[in-house]
């Protein structure tokens, strides 16, 4: 899945809920392969990353790491990079749900 051609804010994360959701496809810390080994090549992400690699452009990305970063504090009081690493999957499917409600609210 990618939203490599541009869409809406919404679309990025619901689209970002969805990977994410399968937890095989998240990680904390640093995007990674299935064995755990680093790699150039993305096949997991954490919150923050699957946006910054499955979106094509700058401007759409912008705005769905602010919704995200927002919702992030909105429920945790923390940026979605530490909730991701220190909160866990189901914290990071929280934000998600919580930014796609709010970029909908938005119309965006």
């Amino acid at each position: 899945m990618s939203d490599r051609k541009p869409g809406t804010v919404s679309q990025i994360l619901i689209n970002g809920r969805k990977y994410l959701g399968d937890e095989d496809n998240w990680c904390q810390h640093k995007s990674r392969i299935a064995t755990g080994m680093w790699l150039r090549r993305h096949e997991r992400f954490c919150a923050t990353g699957y946006i910054a690699h499955k979106t094509s452009s700058r401007e759409l990305s912008q705005k769905a790491m602010e919704f995200l970063s927002n919702a992030s504090w909105e429920c945790y009081g923390r940026s979605p990079i530490y909730v991701n690493d220190n909160h866990g999957h189901e914290a990071v499917l929280r934000v998600y749900d919580k930014a796609i409600f709010m970029a909908l609210s938005k119309g965006v």
